[in-house]
């Protein structure tokens, strides 16, 4: 017989690292993870990991004989130091006989003497995982989240939201955009019946509807919702727009996104919230500076949670890396093209477009807003029933680096890389300089995160002429990265 308490496996879906912040707070990961039974149930859980070290390497003095980096070098000529994530600066500098500098690791990860430092705690605690348990693999779970925001009143506020998760559907909406209305609840479930009822039928949604006073109430609600069902991944098709939006409308009226983001049991003093926007320009074959196309951009949310935001749009692209590239990646056109089908119309709206038409919804057909609020989220849900692009391809091809570099193939690369090597050829990787420019809270001291089209160093704002410059200075990422090859 089964014992339905006993655990026959564990798998780490993503690890946040918590620094420390004074002397008195321990170096924090975050773990989210899965747990498997042996009866076959699996269920999440979140860990959290204290004052865990990683290691580092320093090459021994009798061979420090030379003044260029390399690619990597042999265990035995070199010796192994551990630390904290957070303490790592500190330990390289004084195992670089450099104990009192203030350089910061972008300036340490110069010498030609460190190695491994750049392998990231949270891409060590996922292989800590794998190699523990190795045959332990599942589908990561996957919500879906969309907003609505006010184009009428010229707030800018959400003044709607939905999450799909499974069978179950959540809806929030404001009390004020239903106003001059009686009955909302019964005039929504009409307008759900006339309008999506088979997609209901058809997968057995369950509906949790919501009115709330305010936009805050609207977030509080639904990130509550999130925190309760804790899925692995909360996708967003064009997370760039709906994310900044929530931390925007929440810094508007006086409240600290991080006390809404953050899992709810984190003291306030570990919690912090940060977008963290991807490059935004690339530079062609022919020297040209170009804007990158929303799709094309990797945009994270670094939030200590049992969820991890994602955006579908640019996962749909990067997964598909190599075939040929769609006309356009707006959710309707890539609905139409995979379902068949694409987002919810209404005749009496076909005459306008854009937010004209948002605006025009909003003021005269609340209801029939409302439902197509609901949609988008059901399409989505829907596509990704066809593609498992989240639930599986995206963790796959990840492998054990951080989703927050999910859109460098050369990371993924360094990262599988440095293991292959520890494991079969008893030698480490070489460390490479970020040329960007990181706080030390967020220091991720990446090695060969350039793609063919990022742009080494580049910073926002800078001028075409400024990225085209820094574009054409040769960088140690791409003399390693060409090594490798070789």
């Amino acid at each position: 017989m089964t014992d339905p308490t006993k655990i026959v496996g564990k798998e780490c879906r993503f690890a946040i690292h918590i620094p420390t912040r004074s002397s008195d707070q321990p170096d924090v990961h975050l773990v989210k993870e899965v747990l498997h039974y042996e009866d076959g149930r699996i269920e999440p859980n979140i860990r959290f990991i204290k004052d865990m070290t990683r290691p580092f390497w320093v090459t021994k003095s009798m061979y420090r004989n030379h003044e260029q980096k390399k690619e990597r070098e042999d265990l035995d000529k070199l010796t192994c130091f551990n630390s904290t994530q957070s303490n790592l600066r500190f330990r390289v500098a004084k195992a670089l006989d450099k104990a009192y500098s203030p350089m910061q690791m972008n300036m340490l990860a110069d010498s030609p003497y460190l190695y491994g430092s750049d392998i990231s705690s949270t891409s060590i605690i996922k292989h800590q995982y794998q190699t523990k348990y190795p045959d332990t693999i599942s589908m990561y779970s996957v919500a879906f989240f969309d907003i609505e925001t006010d184009v009428v009143h010229g707030t800018n506020d959400p003044i709607m939201a939905t999450i799909v998760f499974k069978d179950k559907i959540f809806f929030t909406v404001q009390k004020s955009f239903y106003a001059g209305y009686s009955n909302p609840e019964e005039r929504y479930f009409a307008a759900v019946k006339k309008y999506i009822q088979p997609y209901i039928d058809k997968h057995q949604f369950k509906i949790e509807m919501v009115i709330v006073e305010d936009p805050i109430e609207l977030i509080r609600r639904c990130l509550e919702k999130l925190h309760e069902w804790i899925p692995d991944f909360v996708a967003i098709w064009n997370i760039g727009f709906d994310i900044p939006r929530l931390i925007e409308t929440l810094e508007k009226y006086g409240h600290r996104p991080e006390d809404y983001f953050c899992y709810p049991k984190l003291p306030e003093s570990m919690r912090f919230c940060k977008f963290k926007k991807g490059s935004t320009k690339k530079i062609t074959a022919s020297g040209q500076v170009k804007p990158k196309n929303p799709s094309e951009q990797w945009h994270s949310l670094l939030c200590p949670a049992g969820f991890w935001f994602i955006d579908q749009m640019s996962s749909y692209r990067f997964v598909r890396l190599g075939g040929q590239e769609e006309q356009e990646y707006n959710l309707n056109y890539i609905l139409t093209k995979v379902l068949g089908r694409g987002k919810l119309s209404f005749s009496e709206a076909d005459h306008l477009t854009g937010l004209q038409q948002h605006a025009f919804l909003q003021e005269k057909y609340p209801f029939e807003y409302s439902v197509y609020n609901n949609f988008d989220c059901i399409g989505a849900f829907e596509l990704e029933l066809e593609t498992n692009d989240l639930s599986t391809a995206v963790p796959t091809m990840a492998g054990i680096t951080d989703f927050t570099r999910f859109d460098s193939q050369t990371k993924r690369f360094a990262d599988a890389y440095h293991y292959h090597l520890l494991e079969h050829n008893q030698s480490v990787i070489g460390t490479i300089p970020p040329t960007k420019k990181e706080s030390e809270e967020e220091e991720a001291d990446y090695i060969g995160d350039a793609d063919e089209d990022y742009v080494d160093g580049e910073e926002e704002g800078d001028d075409e002429e400024t990225v085209a410059q820094k574009a054409d200075v040769l960088s140690l990422r791409n003399w390693i990265k060409k090594g490798v090859c070789w």
